[in-house]
């Protein structure tokens, strides 16, 4: 088992529109450790979970029933993977592109309603991710629901089944809440939307065997959450952010999603991740005045350390520990982060 087999790359920042830098489909050979891989996925961390904002309200939740297009309601409208599906009242067949300038409901931190209304949908370069622009009217205007980039373009948006608890320090802050019937939207730039189009597509599967006659099948989704962790530095799994926004993180796992590869540069391994949170850390990549240590030591002080050493060959990060290992609780994510950037920001 190769522990950090790496080959001599330079850094390589992968423009995070299109699919991660390493082949996304899944290879099921978690028991062979880390691959290198051609690129190194290096992309900007941030604190925002979905992104989404309305006249300072997040956007929570939006309900597939009531779906509308041209004024007419459509039955039974869905959503598969990024695309939804609907039938029109005369009984014929939407999906995909067919839902542009559909209406959606939505509803607002805050209780209150909204009605969301898709303007474009594009194929991004992966063939199962579709990407969304969304409005929503505003007095006069309307006004996408993620913003603009620097260009003054619409950000675009991922739908994905069910929601996130948005809350922070809270037993179930951060977590992906099954609702039946509800979607979110993921902008491009949040947390939400990175781990989707790094690979971890929640709606897949893929296979772990510890032997010929001994396998499981293993949610990717599980792999999307520990993700979406690891992005926003939510160590205690409370939803809590312990990061600063565009610090560089390279990140891989045991399955092929994303494999390792050399970055250039003044980088250190921060944590192994679980859909939990972290399973154990390494070096805290945003620590000012000692906050995010004193944070952890008061909410989840058995996560910093553990039975193995963090990055070490008897992790549950490789089939022979974690194949029984309770999925919530697993090394699914390991990632280091760029030291100098931190401390070139701080200093």
């Amino acid at each position: 088992m190769t522990l950090r087999s790496r080959s001599t790359l330079a850094s390589v920042s992968c423009a995070l529109i299109v699919a991660g830098c390493a082949g996304l489909e899944p290879s099921g050979e978690g028991d062979e450790g880390v691959r290198a891989t051609s690129q190194a996925v290096v992309f900007d961390n941030g604190t925002s979970l979905n992104g989404t904002s309305l006249n300072g309200t997040s956007l929570n939740g939006t309900s597939l029933n009531g779906t509308s297009l041209n004024g007419t309601s459509l039955n039974g409208t869905s959503l598969n993977g990024t695309s939804l599906n609907g039938t029109s009242l005369n009984g014929t067949s939407l999906n995909g592109l067919d839902f542009i300038g559909a209406t959606i409901p939505g509803t607002l931190s805050d209780g209150n309603s909204v009605t969301l209304r898709i303007d474009t949908i594009v194929p991004s370069s992966d063939p199962e991710i579709l990407l969304y622009t969304v409005s929503f009217q505003d007095g006069a205007d309307r006004k996408s629901i993620c913003g603009y980039d620097a260009a003054g373009l619409p950000v675009q948006a991922i739908p994905l089944a069910g929601r996130w608890d948005t809350s922070q320090g809270t037993a179930t802050g951060g977590d992906w809440i099954d609702e039946p019937g509800t979607m979110t939207f993921g902008c491009a730039d949040s947390a939400l939307a990175k781990c989707i189009l790094l690979g971890y597509k929640p709606w897949k599967t893929l296979s772990e065997c510890q032997n010929k006659n001994q396998c499981q099948t293993i949610s990717v989704r599980a792999m999307h959450q520990a993700c979406t962790r690891m992005v926003r530095a939510d160590y205690c799994g409370d939803g809590m952010p312990h990061t600063m926004n565009k610090v560089p993180i390279n990140l891989w796992d045991a399955f092929g999603i994303q494999s390792e590869s050399r970055v250039i540069g003044n980088w250190k391994n921060e944590a192994e991740w679980s859909p939990n949170g972290m399973v154990c850390v390494d070096t805290f990549r945003y620590d000012p005045d000692g906050k995010t240590t004193a944070y952890v030591d008061a909410h989840c002080p058995e996560r910093n350390g553990g039975h193995f050493q963090c990055f070490g060959n008897n992790s549950s990060f490789f089939t022979n520990a974690g194949f029984s290992t309770p999925i919530n609780e697993r090394s699914l994510v390991r990632e280091e982060f760029d030291q100098q950037y931190v401390r070139s920001s701080l200093y």
